[in-house]
């Protein structure tokens, strides 16, 4: 922490810590004090000052397997993270994820797998890390020309992956005991790094190895906040397969159960069903938009056109903000959205003709060109038609007679109950 002197921390005390940790299995302990960034890692870096490798090893060579190995692996990890922040060494994060990664494998394969649920906080530790200094080596290696993919994300996942199934496949351990209490928040980071790298479709790989997994445990049993991010994720695939209804269900249920305090995830969730509830007719008050000024900023544009039916203001503001929404991933929705609109003005007109089960073409027409819109009357009737086909209007087109005949019982049904 800038302008705070630090006490370095000797590595035979840090050692001496991390055994103690070991020995009581205290997990948070020992997860925090495997971290990759914060003051206890400037404070053991500190007290590293004028040591090397051969002078590190006999202090660790009393520890059980694999914590010797892992331990300078970790140091490593440090040392190479100082180096690239304060040497703006790019280079330095690329090698820091590979031997965050020999850590990782290490503690998975040689001391996990034997281990109850008391371990569960230091894998997570060491996932986040992987994880973050994935993205670290891949920005590096981007800026330098060197690849075009995310290569170390792409890694990290599969390491990831591998411990969501050591997780999962727990047949040796019980209840409380069992690591299987850490599926949910492991597959939470596996699908965070799946979506990163542009390959969400490999979620279904974890939701079909949940599904099948034996010994479950009930859902509602596991921390809220696994369970939260692993609803997001399900929101987010049902989402990119245009099931607005599913999407909506599991991004609600997140928005809730989120922590108030975590305004960054609640803004992340609220980013995506906004726009899913602006379909279904349902608009945010002004209360929640004031407490995420940004997500304000970007959709009430949207909100006001809605609520007027200005399909104009409607187009202005998607034009406006193209570039942010394709960025965002809300693009077609909002595209879709502007159904909604149509249908807005369509029910204005209805209702200003006095609800006549009637309507010619032509006030259709007029009633577009009122909200800024002007369009050929052949098109009209194709818009028409559409809201007819989607289930934003029930009745028919006479094309003979330039009429719209609609249904005398809900002749424009609530956004929420349509079906199509």
């Amino acid at each position: 922490m800038d302008g705070i002197i630090l006490t370095p921390i000797k590595f035979p005390t840090y050692c001496s810590q991390i055994s103690k940790a070991i020995r009581e299995k205290r997990g948070d302990r020992l997860a925090e004090l495997l971290v990759v960034e914060g003051d206890l890692v400037d404070q053991v870096v500190a007290g590293l000052i004028g040591s090397s490798k051969q002078v590190l090893n006999p202090q660790v060579s009393h520890m059980p397997a694999p914590f010797p190995e892992l331990i300078i692996s970790h140091i490593q990890v440090l040392v190479l993270s100082r180096q690239a922040y304060t040497n703006e060494d790019g280079a330095s994060w690329v090698a820091a994820y590979k031997e965050q990664t020999t850590c990782l494998t290490s503690f998975m394969n040689k001391y996990l797998i034997t281990q109850t649920s008391w371990a569960l906080p230091v894998l997570y530790q060491l996932c986040r890390d992987l994880r973050e200094l994935g993205e670290k080596a891949d920005d590096h290696l981007f800026s330098v020309g060197a690849q075009k993919n995310p290569v170390s994300l792409e890694d990290a996942a599969r390491h990831i992956n591998k411990a969501f199934t050591i997780c999962a496949t727990d047949r040796t351990f019980k209840g409380a005991e069992s690591k299987q209490r850490g599926i949910y928040y492991v597959a939470g980071m596996t699908m965070k790094c799946y979506f990163k790298v542009n390959r969400p479709t490999l979620c279904k790989n974890i939701i079909r190895a949940i599904g099948s997994s034996s010994n479950p445990q009930p859902f509602e049993t596991y921390p809220i906040g696994h369970r939260v991010t692993w609803r997001y994720y399900m929101g987010m695939l049902a989402f990119l397969e245009e099931d607005y209804s599913k999407a909506e269900d599991h991004l609600l249920w997140s928005f809730h159960n989120c922590h108030h305090l975590a305004t960054r995830n609640l803004s992340q969730i609220l980013h995506y069903l906004l726009p899913l509830r602006l379909l279904l007719g349902k608009l945010p008050s002004a209360h929640l938009l004031s407490l995420f000024p940004l997500l304000s900023q970007l959709y009430t544009p949207f909100i006001e056109a809605i609520r007027k039916a200005d399909l104009k203001g409607y187009d202005e503001a998607m034009a406006r903000a193209q570039k942010r929404l394709v960025e965002g991933g809300v693009w077609l929705i909002l595209e879709r959205g502007r159904e909604v609109v149509v249908r807005g003005v369509f029910k204005d007109v209805w209702l200003a003709l006095g609800k006549v089960s009637r309507v010619p073409i032509g006030s259709f027409k007029a009633g577009l060109a009122l909200a800024g819109v002007d369009v050929e009357a052949e098109e009209v009737e194709c818009m028409v038609a559409n809201m007819i086909y989607k289930g934003y209007m029930k009745g028919y087109i006479s094309h003979a007679h330039q009429l719209v005949v609609l249904s005398a019982k809900q002749a424009f049904p609530s956004l929420g109950s349509r079906t199509a």
